[in-house]
This record gives structure tokens, sequence and C-alpha cells, in this order.
């Protein structure tokens, strides 16, 4: 039964979002003005053949020059995706698109950034295949996938329609996890997976956006911290002003619980100004049992609204040396106190402990 209420409210949202979230918070995607140095390449849009495969062509553009520019039309990209080389700069123009050929392949990255490192990224505007996916299988087609790279600007997004996550950050080095990353202002819109998955990096900074109805399957999150190899490290992460709306399950989801496996036990995870609407769960710490683990999570000035389920859950993270405070907020527009916090009907708490802070 609870799936096929999920469903129906899904094709509500969808076909009437403008009626469903209040008016305010609805964001577009708006082409932001980037100073463009002269020495930039322009890419020959005549090239680029309405309809046919782009990205053979594209690579070798951006293989060539540091600094490139894109056509100003919907560019096709097929399951090799493409991979940006260090010390570069990508410019989008103002309907520069980048579009992924349908696949039956599970897997695939649209704009690939591997062991790379000092590369910039504006205006990036991406299309994933998920109405048009020839398969059933896989969970992994990522809108931006960033893996074991290092000094990362990536600025005003724009992801839709992807078949995993619209931004995945992971390794594909093991001995070298994702650090200094920043990705500010955009927009992220049906994801089938997440819609942006942090499973390694350190001084990750995530700060100014909107992520809209991410469902199809597990974990179904807006944002997802989770580390997720032995060897990776999940520290520094900070995640401001990040509206989501209507996820399948979390607005955000810290699942820490990995952590045991890991080599390095501290998590030190800071969010501020996140605004939840109509997700299943506007905020959630995963099991954390083991007492290796320890760090700092801080949820401050945030506020849930209309959660299907919990406004705020977690899991037992008494037993570990975790510090969990939260400050300021707000359930259905009315502030939390730690008197009636436990009581509260969008609140799923195990245990207090002495880690955990309420103001």
């Amino acid at each position: 039964m609870r799936c096929l209420v999920f469903i129906s409210f899904i094709i509500l949202s969808a076909n009437c979002f403008g009626q469903w979230v209040v008016e305010k918070d609805i964001q577009n995607w708006e082409y932001e003005q980037v100073e463009i140095p002269s020495t930039a390449y322009y890419m020959d849009s005549q090239l680029f053949i309405e309809n046919k495969d782009h990205t053979q062509l594209l690579q070798k553009f951006i293989n060539e020059y540091k600094e490139v520019v894109l056509p100003n039309k919907v560019l096709n990209i097929n399951d090799n995706g493409l991979m940006l080389k260090s010390d570069s700069k990508v410019y989008f123009q103002n309907n520069s698109i980048l579009k992924k050929v349908p696949t039956n392949k599970g897997t695939y990255g649209i704009l690939k950034i591997y062991n790379g490192s000092n590369i910039k990224v504006y205006n990036p505007r991406i299309i994933g295949d998920r109405n048009e996916h020839l398969g059933n299988t896989g969970e992994w087609g990522m809108g931006i996938d960033i893996r074991s790279a290092q000094d990362i600007y990536i600025c005003n997004v724009d992801i839709s329609n992807c078949w995993g996550d619209g931004i995945y950050l992971g390794i594909a080095n093991p001995k070298k996890n994702n650090k200094n990353i920043v990705i500010e202002k955009g927009i992220i819109n049906f994801s089938r997976r997440n819609g942006i998955s942090v499973t390694s990096g350190d001084a990750i900074k995530i700060s100014n956006f909107s992520i809209y109805n991410t469902f199809g399957t597990l974990p179904m999150a807006g944002i997802d911290v989770e580390p997720n190899k032995e060897s990776v490290i999940v520290n520094n992460i900070v995640l401001d002003n990040i509206r989501t709306f209507n996820s399948g399950e979390e607005g955000i989801l810290l699942y820490l619980s990995n952590l045991r496996n890991t080599k390095y036990k501290e998590s030190n995870i800071f969010i501020s100004n996140h605004k939840d609407y109509g997700s299943n769960i506007g905020f959630r710490i995963g099991p954390v049992s083991s007492t290796l683990a320890n760090g700092v999570i801080n949820l401050r000035n945030s506020s849930y609204n209309k959660n299907r389920g919990y406004s705020i859950r977690w899991g037992d993270v008494t037993k570990t040396s975790i510090k969990v405070e939260l400050e300021n907020l707000l359930i259905d527009s009315k502030k939390i106190r730690k008197r009636d916090y436990r009581k509260h009907k969008k609140v799923k708490a195990y245990n207090f402990g002495k880690n955990i802070s309420l103001k």
C-alpha cells in the first residue's frame, strides 16, 4: 500500500509541481555570465552534426586545449562519457547541454574527472537517459562523476534525469581520496538513486543547491554521505544552504556505519541552512554503532516541512565517540526544544546519550 501511495504522490508532484511546493521555493536554472579568457578555444558548432554522437569529437578538443568553450547546442554523449584533464577549464554556453545517448548499461559517467587536479567547470547542463534507458539493471549512471580528484571547482549546475546519481564523489585509485572539492549553486532533478553521493572526500564543500524528486532505487536521498570502501576518507564535509524536495527517502542522509570498516574512523560533517519539504525523512543519521567512530556532526538553522515519515531520525550513535550537535531546528515551522524532542511524532531518536546535544 505504501508503494502505491508513494507512486501517486510522485506523479502529482511531477505534473503540478508548482502547486505542490510553495511558489517561492521553485528555482529555475539560469546561465551565469563568466569571463571567458581570450586564450580559450571555441569549438566550431558546425562540426557537431545534429543527432550524431558527439563524444569523440568533444573529447579530442578537450584533450588538445586547456581551456575550451563547448558549442552552444545539444551534444550527444555515449557510454564512454567525457573525461576532463588536469589543469583545465571547461565553459558551457547558454544552450550547451550534454545529453546522454540511451543505453542499457547500468554504469556510466557523462562528465568524468578521474585522478585529475586543478579543474574548473562553469555552467554545466547535463541530461541523463532515465526516461529513455534501454535496460533495467544497475544504478550507477552518473551525471558528473568525480573520483580520486583534487582541487576541483564546479559552479552553476543543472542536472536532470540521471539513471543513478546527479553527482557522485568516489574513488578511482584506492590510495587517493577526493580532496578540496567545491561544488556550488545548482539544481538536480529526477535522479533515480541519489541527487549527490559523497563516498570519498576530505575538504568537500557543497552549497546553494536545490535537489528535487530523487526516487527510483535506494538510497533515494537528496544528498547521501556514505563511506563505502575500506580505504576512503569522509571528513571535513560542509553542506550549506541545501534545499531538498520530495526525496523518496531522505533529504540528507549520513550513513556512517561503514566507518567501522575504514582506515579513517573520523568524520566531521557540518550542515547549515538545510530546508526539506515533503521527503519521507528530512534528515537522518544512519546507525553508527562502532566504538571506533569519532568526529562531530553539526546540524543547525534547518527546517523540515510536510515530511511523509519522520522529519529527523537517527540510529544508535551513543556507543560511538561521535558528537551530534543540533541547533535551532524547525519542524513544520515550530522550533523543537529539548523537553519535547523525544516525544515529537516527527522525530525518531533511539537514544540521546551524553554525546548528543540540542539547543
